[in-house]
């Protein structure tokens, strides 16, 4: 039961995400949803389950950002499946710097999908260098230390080898 709220919360999560935007403020505030589902992923030791909840939880994101369906959903996807395999190579278990790593390098990958596919679909302008200077590497250290943090509370939350829904 634990897991589902957790779940719930990730949604929730997302809608106060999409629904609260200040100018300046919200290029640095990392994606809380993607922190939760890495860290999920990283604990539960099963990679599809999370890469499911992934796909779910980025088309709802898209849906409620009305831009691109898809987008979201298919960077979280690659950033959730290759950190439950991670996870699962036991890289990460008492490593507090590997989960900073992991979880920062995640950020920049998720966010460099996002603007690769935005900049293909769209043909627009950007600039991804200056994205990165600006805004990216703040936004990915603090995902990262919110991270380290929240870590142990997730594998509370989500056992060894635990799954969502156990009768399906």
């Amino acid at each position: 039961m634990k897991k589902f709220w957790f779940i719930v919360f990730i949604f929730f999560t997302v809608v106060l995400q999409v629904s609260f935007y200040i100018k300046y403020l919200s290029q640095i505030i990392p994606d809380i949803s993607l922190l939760l589902l890495i860290l999920y992923s990283m604990n539960s030791r099963n990679k599809e389950e999370a890469s499911i909840i992934a796909i779910v939880v980025g088309l709802f994101q898209d849906l409620l950002i009305g831009r691109a369906l898809g987008v979201y959903a298919l960077g979280k996807l690659l950033v959730v499946y290759v950190s439950g395999w991670i996870g699962e190579k036991d890289f990460i278990q008492g490593n507090t710097i590997g989960v900073f790593t992991i979880l920062v390098s995640a950020n920049m990958v998720y966010w460099s999908i996002i603007w690769i596919l935005f900049y293909i679909g769209f043909q627009s302008d950007i600039n991804l260098y200056r994205y990165f200077q600006d805004h990216l590497f703040l936004q990915s250290l603090i995902l990262g230390v919110l991270g380290v943090f929240l870590f142990s509370k997730v594998k509370k939350i989500v056992k060894k080898r635990g799954h969502l829904f156990p009768y399906v």
